[in-house]
């Protein structure tokens, strides 16, 4: 998908970069923890989407290393383990290409931020 500049993608890219800062910033420990033990460049990671379910929390990161993460973190303190499943970025785009127009831009904006953070960190 083609980027234009629009006030949508301006939005998307804002809410993009800000979950890009929360996970610096640690605003989130689980999730960070989470993403260090992978491996994950947190100067590279995206959150696209966080779903709130009743007894965990699910995560989609893109990574900076071209694979898109989905993290269920248990609530609360329980000592249930961290659940992280690596997704191929070519199979994730793949799904992503018959998705929705917004989830295509979305995914395209936050592919284009991951290119601006590998080029300053280059």
């Amino acid at each position: 998908m083609r980027l234009l500049g629009s006030l949508t993608e301006d939005d998307i890219r804002r809410r993009l970069s800000a979950s890009n800062a929360a996970l610096r910033a640690g605003n989130n420990p689980l999730l960070r923890a989470a993403l260090l033990s992978c491996g994950v460049d947190l100067r590279t990671a995206f959150v696209l989407h966080w779903i709130p379910e009743q007894a965990e929390d699910i995560y989609t990161v893109l990574d900076g290393t071209r694979q898109v993460l989905t993290i269920e973190l248990a609530r609360g303190d329980s000592s249930e383990p961290t659940e992280v499943d690596a997704i191929p970025l070519a199979d994730y785009s793949e799904a992503v290409a018959r998705g929705s127009r917004s989830e295509r831009l979305q995914f395209a904006v936050a592919m284009d931020l991951l290119r601006e953070a590998s080029d300053d960190s280059a």
